[in-house]
Order: C-alpha cells, then sequence, then structure tokens
C-alpha cells in the first residue's frame, strides 16, 4: 500500500493569487516524499490560470510527462472537471456548457497521454425524480466521456457526494449508477471527507457496502459537519476503524489525499505541512495494513 496525494495540497497559498502549476506542484511534492500523485483538473472549468487551459496545452502534458519519468513520479489517478457552477445540468447555459465539454474531453485526452488509470467524476442531480430518473441523467450526460476515458485504458470513478440530499450521497446510489454503465469501466471513488459527514458512526459499515467496488478513495477529515479537507487526525474520522473497512472490502489502490490546507498557508510553510502529511501518511498505510503501533 501507498501514500498519495492529489496536488491540491500545495495548489493554493494564502499569500499567492496564482495557482501553482502542476509542474511545479509535482516537483514539491516529490521533494516531500511522495511518489505517487494524483492530477487536479477541476481548475481547467473554474476560470483558474492554471495548467492545461491554454492553447499549448499539449506542450505542458508533453513537458509533465517527461518531468514524470524523470522524478521516478507515478501518476496514478486524476480528478477530472466537475459542474461546480450547479448540482443541475443548465440546457440554457451553452457558453458555460461547451466549456465544460471542451475541458471534459480535454482532461481525458491529457489523462490518456500521461498514462493516467484512473479519473474521478461528480455526478449530476436532477430537481426531482427517483433514482432511476438520475441513473438515466448521468448515463446521458456521461456516456460518451466514459467510452472515450475506456478507449484511452481509463476507469471513471463516481465520488461520493457530501451533500446528504444529493444523489450519489448513498452506497446504494453509487452501486446502482455503476451497476448501470456495466459493462463499461466505471468504478466507485470513495471521498472519506463526505463519507464522515453523512455516515459518522456508520462509515466503516458504508464501506463494507461497497466491496470490490471502490478503485480510488479521497482521505482528507473534518469536524464531521464540514467538508474541510483537513490532515489527517485533525478532525473526527475514525481512522483506525475506516481503514481497515477498506481493506476487508478489497481495495488495492493508494490511500489518496484530498487535502486543500495549504490555501490558508503562507507559500514559506507549505513544504512543511506538505512534509507533515506525507508522515501522516506513512502512519495511515501502516492503520490500512494492520501494523500501526
Amino acid at each position: 500500500m501507498k501514500i498519495a496525494t492529489m496536488t491540491t495540497l500545495c495548489y493554493s497559498a494564502r499569500d499567492k493569487e496564482e495557482k501553482t502549476s502542476a509542474l511545479e506542484a509535482v516537483r514539491r511534492l516529490h521533494a516531500a516524499g511522495f511518489t505517487y500523485i494524483d492530477l487536479n483538473l477541476c481548475g481547467m472549468v473554474q476560470g483558474h490560470q492554471c495548467s492545461f487551459v491554454q492553447d499549448d496545452w499539449k506542450s505542458e502534458v508533453q513537458e509533465l510527462a517527461k518531468e514524470v519519468k524523470r522524478l521516478g513520479v507515478t501518476l496514478h489517478q486524476a480528478h477530472l472537471p466537475y459542474y461546480h457552477i450547479s448540482y443541475i445540468y443548465d440546457e440554457e447555459n451553452r457558453e458555460f456548457n461547451a466549456l465544460f465539454d471542451k475541458m471534459m474531453r480535454r482532461a481525458i485526452e491529457l489523462c490518456g497521454m500521461l498514462e493516467i488509470p484512473c479519473a474521478v467524476v461528480h455526478n449530476y442531480d436532477l430537481p426531482e425524480g427517483d433514482q432511476k430518473a438520475h441513473i438515466e441523467e448521468n448515463l446521458k450526460r456521461f456516456g460518451e466521456y466514459v467510452e472515450l476515458a475506456n478507449q484511452r485504458g481509463i476507469r471513471i470513478a463516481f465520488e461520493n457526494m457530501r451533500n446528504p440530499k444529493r444523489f450519489c450521497s448513498k452506497t446504494e446510489d453509487l452501486i446502482a449508477l455503476t451497476e448501470a454503465f456495466a459493462p463499461k469501466n466505471v468504478g466507485i471513488c470513495w471521498d472519506f471527507g463526505h463519507g464522515q459527514i453523512n455516515y459518522q458512526e456508520d462509515h466503516a459499515k458504508a464501506i463494507a457496502q461497497l466491496k470490490d467496488r471502490i478503485c480510488a478513495v479521497h482521505i482528507h477529515d473534518n469536524n464531521g459537519k464540514n467538508d474541510q479537507h483537513h490532515p489527517p487526525f485533525i478532525g473526527t474520522v475514525a481512522w483506525e476503524e475506516v481503514l481497515p473497512a477498506l481493506r476487508r472490502a478489497n481495495y488495492r489502490g493508494c490511500l489518496n489525499y484530498e487535502i486543500g490546507v495549504n490555501k490558508t498557508v503562507p507559500d514559506l510553510l507549505r513544504d512543511e505541512m506538505i512534509r507533515y502529511c506525507f508522515k501522516a501518511g506513512e502512519y495511515l498505510v501502516k492503520m490500512f495494513e494492520g501494523t500501526a503501533q
């Protein structure tokens, strides 16, 4: 079992307006000990001046691929853009819809170029409707993206949502949705922060229900109420319960952080925070493996 992190761990800083490039993030994360990295592509549709949004994006990908090879880093998963303006697809917002489609296709293509095997997405909701209606909506919206990804050897993972009123906030929705995509290569990303908000003391039981379906994880902590994306052990997640549950669910991927704490940390302190997260991650691995003291 390996510890990994999304590039969000050094995407933002308290005293900087610009976002850290994917290239710089990989270098800084590697310097702190990380050799397995999750590429954050969410900013591609959020108006950020971030990597891969300009016309020369393929040159950026090629440069990143060379650096990853030089450092001996594995890009083991990515987070594709999500429809951040609303949970519900807005047919009238043609300008954003065109941008979203363009960047989703670009993100899938660059994941293929970088040989990233798994990419996480957020589902769509409907204003109203039962589980069947929500599944049909997501088959419609994601069908072509899943096909494009699978053609490039990429498995799409639907993430559990934090809002308990949303479709896919519960395990039964995730199971039904992934089964509806069969035989496409689709799995589940378990977000521990979202799981903590929705399941609390039943968190481990929820993970158990997803046995053999979890192909990616987002590791972060919170107070059980807010989606704070804190490092582990700075919140209420019972890691000594949920990590063994993840092991029993036959999870074989990395323990992958989705931590955003560095957006409140000055740039001069970011590397120290990254190093702490790496050390905490080493302990998480021991908890997963049942060897922690």
